[in-house]
């Protein structure tokens, strides 16, 4: 429906009264207490991934290679604990940050966890929100087992 008030010139639709959503079906529009919980938890599920230099707050992540990430900076951190490191011993006497490690595992374990979190955080702030269905639940994506697309850092670059 248009309505024709010069001063309105609203279009909804007929069927739900919802703005309009042509082509969508009504019930393929996501409403915004949907919206709200799925790009809430669809931010933290990618900040997860990332890596932040302690040194100049550049933001990364990798796709290969060693977990001893350089910065443009200087800087060199672990991939694994996010931790500060010089040289390879962090590598050779630690049980969970080996140099190599499978990043996309790594990730996808990070990414899941990160998800499970945020959900129950949002639920905390917004009770009203428990029983709600998303129509597009970030989830069905982490668990696709989709190759990661590449992409290179913003700023500077990170080498091993």
């Amino acid at each position: 429906f248009r309505c024709l008030n010069q001063e309105c010139l609203k279009e909804t639709c007929r069927t739900c009264g919802e703005p309009n959503h042509i082509p969508l079906r009504c019930d393929e529009v996501e409403k915004k207490d949907e919206l709200d919980m799925r790009t809430f938890i669809e931010n933290r599920v990618s900040e997860a991934m990332i890596r932040v230099c302690y040194k100049c707050k550049q933001r990364f992540y990798k796709l290969e290679g060693c977990n001893k990430m350089t910065c443009a900076c200087g800087a060199s951190m672990c991939y694994i604990c996010r931790q500060p490191i010089t040289g390879y011993e962090h590598f050779n006497n630690n049980n969970k940050c080996g140099a190599t490690l499978d990043v996309v595992q790594l990730h996808q374990e990070e990414m899941n966890s990160a998800y499970e979190e945020a959900k129950q955080a949002y639920i905390e702030r917004h009770p009203e929100a428990s029983d709600l269905v998303l129509k597009y639940d970030p989830q069905q994506h982490l668990n696709a087992n989709k190759p990661m697309r590449t992409q290179k850092a913003k700023r500077g670059r990170h080498r091993h």
